[in-house]
């Protein structure tokens, strides 16, 4: 299924875009079509500068600043059809909301606000042609194909009601047998439901078990949603630990990150979510001094 994301540096900005959810932030100014790439460009620019600063390198703002802006303006893939609305006050919520979670310049923040998820709307009904991803209106997608010419053509279907091999995610309670875990409920919310991760991708069936971190579970290597683990207790997957711990890959036990100084090999064993790519060593700022001076991620 074609996933309603914007892709930002690798990293997914936003989620499906989904009119029901509330953004939490009353008094953002709204953000123009227009606007919106050199405003995120100085969300991260201004991120990234207090970090390496903090890290005493030298960073080039100017550079950042441009640079971001124009990688934006081709990554954001902003409305071009007339099936999506571009909603200006949900980027302006989401730019707000952005400015108080980034760190160090990485987005990655951003899939957790569900404004950001707002700011492109579909407004195609089910059954309608449409010619892209975002043309549809939620729950809805687009199942399309590029002609011969390069065009791309569709139409927009319920979600399960096609060979994209959709589902529909239920809730599950502990020791239900299950195909995905869910960080957030705006996660699952977001990127629409997930494939089952094993077998023949074209026998994936329709209704799929989710075990939600918000209820303190995860779906487990035995397949079923298992408690999240404490310090100390046996994890064999990355998601398996409670919020503020790891899954240390040495011990295969839930742990709690390290102070600046220990060694690291990523953000997660840090206190600081900082693993000092130069050191690998937990650090206040995990920039490098080249990513400084060229005002670049």
């Amino acid at each position: 299924m074609a996933k309603r994301v914007v892709a930002w540096f690798g990293l997914a900005l936003v989620c499906a875009l989904s009119g029901g959810c509330k953004s939490g932030t009353d008094d953002a100014g709204p953000i123009s079509q227009d606007q919106l790439p050199t405003e995120l460009a100085k969300v991260v620019c201004d991120s990234l500068g207090s970090c390496c600063s903090a890290a005493q390198h030298t960073f080039d703002s100017t550079n950042c600043g441009g640079s971001q802006a124009a990688e934006l303006k081709l990554e954001l893939h902003l409305p071009a059809s007339a099936a999506v609305q571009y909603d200006a006050q949900a980027a302006g919520d989401c730019v707000a909301q952005l400015k108080t979670r980034i760190h160090c310049g990485n987005t990655a923040a951003a899939d957790e606000i569900p404004a950001c998820g707002r700011i492109l709307v579909g407004t195609l009904a089910v059954g309608q042609p449409c010619a892209g991803p975002n043309e549809c209106k939620e729950p809805g997608y687009c199942n399309s194909q590029f002609t011969p010419t390069g065009e791309e053509q569709g139409t927009c279907m319920a979600p399960g009601s096609g060979s994209d091999n959709s589902v529909t995610l239920t809730r599950g309670g502990t020791g239900a047998a299950c195909s995905v875990s869910c960080f957030s409920d705006v996660d699952c919310q977001a990127f629409g439901p997930p494939i089952f991760q094993g077998g023949d991708p074209n026998q994936q069936p329709a209704n799929q078990v989710a075990c939600y971190r918000s209820d303190g579970l995860y779906c487990g290597g035995m397949g079923t949603c298992q408690s999240l683990g404490g310090i100390g207790a046996d994890c064999t997957a990355l998601d398996g630990c409670k919020d503020g711990l790891f899954c240390d890959g040495n011990s295969s036990r839930c742990t709690a990150p390290h102070p600046n100084g220990a060694s690291c090999s990523n953000n997660s064993e840090c206190q600081s979510q900082s693993c000092s790519q130069d050191t690998n060593t937990c650090a206040s700022s995990s920039v490098t001094a080249m990513q400084c001076a060229n005002g670049m991620l």
